[in-house]
């Protein structure tokens, strides 16, 4: 399979400068055949998908579908033989009141990266 990146797509966006920070170290771990798949990320197939999604630099970005937008910029640092996130950049023009946004990224992950959906040929 073939890796996507920021260049798979005509329409991404930068994150903005608005956004919020969580930041957060040693709750979600992954390993590194976990990471490998994340490495791949995932390329929408059309607009019933929600998300691109695509690994660089330690940092998974995750694109919102439809316009381009930056949702979240999901950042790892490699600790004791595990992958952690250590920080999660959220767009503000998608933050919702009382959100747990750990659960959302790790149900983003596991739906699109960890189950086999990712990066299409």
């Amino acid at each position: 399979m073939r890796k996507i990146t920021k260049y798979t797509w005509n329409e991404i966006k930068d994150m903005p400068d608005e956004i919020l920070t969580i930041s957060f170290i040693e709750n979600v771990k992954f390993s590194a055949k976990e990471m490998e798949m994340l490495y791949r990320g995932y390329a929408s197939a059309d607009m019933d998908d929600y998300f691109h999604i695509y690994f660089d630099n330690m940092r998974l970005y995750i694109h919102n579908n439809w316009n381009g937008d930056c949702l979240y910029i999901v950042y790892f640092l490699y600790k004791h033989g595990l992958f952690h996130i250590s920080k999660i950049d959220i767009n503000q023009k998608y933050i919702q009141v009382n959100n747990d946004y750990i659960v959302i990224i790790q149900s983003i992950i596991n739906k699109y990266l960890l189950n086999g959906l990712n990066a299409r040929d």
